[in-house]
């Protein structure tokens, strides 16, 4: 059974960003969206090390909930597997 608090403590929302390209150096840090087609406002999403918000959407959460609408078409259940083995 994965433990998901685990993934949640071993992967902040910040290293999951860098990861995956986006210009994120430290918690606080705001980008363009990732997760909107045609975003272009510089300060519209913003991530923590516990949490992302995405202001244009309303749309946040924590890394699961990132990884998930990031990567894998909202599926938790999947993002959950993937970032079990990081």
């Amino acid at each position: 059974m994965i433990d998901v608090s685990k993934i949640k403590e071993s992967i902040s929302c910040v290293d999951f960003a860098r990861k995956n390209n986006l210009p994120i150096v430290k918690s606080g840090d705001r980008c363009v969206s990732p997760l909107r087609s045609g975003a272009r406002n510089k300060t519209s999403f913003i991530v923590y090390d516990d949490h992302f918000y995405d202001f244009g959407s309303g749309i946040g959460g924590d890394v699961i909930d990132f990884a998930a609408l990031l990567l894998y078409n909202g599926d938790k259940g999947r993002a959950i597997r993937e970032l079990a083995k990081s």
